[in-house]
């Protein structure tokens, strides 16, 4: 079985693409099941072009996909399933009340199965890093959006 040497990961289901056109690809879920997805379900993947640069916005599902492609698939709220992306960028939280210091939550990191480093508890700090809030905060209030985390573009503040 194609899917057997990978994981669901954070709630997204592997599946392999059994056909595609322009309008629409048929993909068979890990499950068995075999699901439709449309262009507004990978409408936001864009080729890889460099680190600051991607490629246009898809026209057709067949832009993205091929068949034989091993995806995954995430379902919105309404039951769509939407082509889904590991994330390569990882981050801790730690939450603390304010009332008593207690931790209310800590999360260190996107995936367990992918990585077993608890950035949380197992990370070098970064002090620079709890400024951030601020300077984003900042920012967004005069009317910048963050730039691509693959670029160095300096934001003003």
């Amino acid at each position: 079985h194609a899917l057997a040497g990978y994981n669901d990961i954070a709630g997204m289901r592997r599946a392999i693409v059994t056909a595609v056109s322009a309008d629409a690809a048929t993909v068979h879920l890990d499950s068995g099941e075999d699901v439709q997805i449309g262009l507004d379900a990978v409408s936001w993947a864009r080729k890889y072009i460099s680190d600051s640069r991607v490629g246009a916005k898809p026209k057709a599902v067949s832009d993205v996909l091929k068949r034989g492609d091993i995806i995954r698939l995430s379902q919105d709220p309404k039951g769509d399933w939407q082509l889904a992306q590991i994330p390569s960028a990882q981050s801790a939280l730690v939450s603390i009340n304010p009332e008593d210091g207690s931790i209310q939550a800590l999360v260190g990191g996107f995936s367990f199965l992918r990585s077993k480093f608890n950035r949380a508890t197992m990370a070098a700090r970064q002090p620079g890093s709890s400024f951030k809030p601020y300077f984003y905060s900042a920012s967004f209030e005069r009317g910048f959006t963050p730039p691509p985390s693959s670029t160095t573009r300096r934001w003003p503040c």
